[in-house]
């Protein structure tokens, strides 16, 4: 049976590759970055600390706006894990996605 190696975090395509009959390795650096980027550090916890620091009260004292910080910043981390346990998940449901965390390098030969 031929693996067809997705480089790329496209955890999306994976999923829909694995349902497809297709084997598919993701390949990820750390157990706390599955779902890719998006979902871990970039465009998703970026935009929810956006969205509550624009619904922020303009006229709170120190305290009132420590409290709203430490909770959008729960918020997003909720949003975070919430997103993760749904890719581990994927790797459950479909058999044929598989998940490696290499401790070394590795060169890719394209065929």
């Amino acid at each position: 049976m031929r693996l067809l190696l997705v480089l790329v975090k496209v955890e999306t395509l994976a999923g829909y590759l694995a349902s497809n009959g297709k084997k598919v390795a993701l390949i990820e650096q750390d157990s706390k970055m599955y779902g890719g980027t998006c979902i871990n550090i970039g465009c998703l916890p970026s935009k929810s600390l956006v969205k509550n620091a624009l619904l922020s009260p303009k006229d709170a004292n120190f305290v009132e706006k420590q409290t709203f910080y430490a909770k959008a910043v729960q918020e997003e981390q909720n949003l975070t894990t919430t997103l993760r346990q749904k890719t581990m998940i994927s790797l459950i449901i479909f058999p044929m996605l598989q998940s490696l965390m290499p401790k070394e390098s590795f060169i890719v030969i394209r065929l």
